[in-house]
């Protein structure tokens, strides 16, 4: 397509200089033009050949941009299993902080076949911390992604307060939750951006109050 359009581009260019030639010779043998008129439909011809020309070496740049755009529209019109605005879901108002992971299979949507959990189970009481220590791979990462419900398990279930997430208001529940991944990442914006960013009708105070938390205010200020 790229090839064609550049083509048909450069064939308007000097097919429009031959007509031109042609036919203006054409009219001046018959004495039905003269030399000044031949010359301005000359130079208009090539100013808009020229322009056609243009217009098609772009003709690459152009099936790149749609190419593009289309990616980006199979984002946006791609349906996912989780969504986190169910108007079905129950909406949480509050969370006290106890979770359970009840035999729970996993593994990645892109390498099914190597198995993360296998009938695994976990109870974490509310108020307490607790420290996940493993090898690379071993699941600890994959341990949070299921409570946020970035994905959900192959079988078994995830408790918060003795409610199954899968029941949950997903945008709700994340409201509650404050993650710092080891490798955080920062939005186009302000430091206060990015600290407001889970909470949309955030206040001044609770976004100093969220920085003290992080013991970021100091050098914030």
């Amino acid at each position: 397509m790229a090839g064609a359009g550049l083509g048909a581009a450069t064939f308007c260019l000097y097919a429009s200089w031959g007509l031109d030639f042609w036919y203006g010779g054409l009219l001046a043998s018959k004495g039905e033009a003269g030399l000044s008129q031949v010359t301005k439909v000359f130079f208009v011809l090539v100013s808009s050949g020229r322009i056609l020309a243009e217009a098609g070496t772009l003709t690459p740049d152009i099936a790149k941009g749609t190419a593009a755009i289309a990616s980006v529209f199979d984002i946006l019109d791609r349906h996912t299993q989780i969504d986190a605005n169910d108007p079905k879901a129950k909406k949480v108002e509050k969370v006290q902080g106890y979770i359970e992971l009840q035999d729970v299979q996993f593994a990645y949507p892109s390498r099914p076949d190597v198995m993360v959990f296998k009938n695994f189970n976990l109870k974490v009481n509310a108020g307490t911390t607790v420290a996940m220590v493993g090898q690379s791979g071993s699941g600890k990462s994959t341990i949070i992604g299921l409570i946020e419900r970035f994905y959900d398990p192959l079988q078994g279930s995830v408790m918060i307060d003795g409610r199954n997430i899968q029941n949950l208001h997903l945008q709700s529940l994340r409201q509650h939750i404050g993650l710092v991944s080891q490798e955080p990442t920062l939005f186009a914006g302000t430091i206060r951006d990015n600290i407001a960013y889970g909470k949309k009708d955030a206040t001044e105070a609770e976004i100093i109050e969220a920085a003290r938390a992080a013991n970021a205010h100091n050098f914030i200020r």
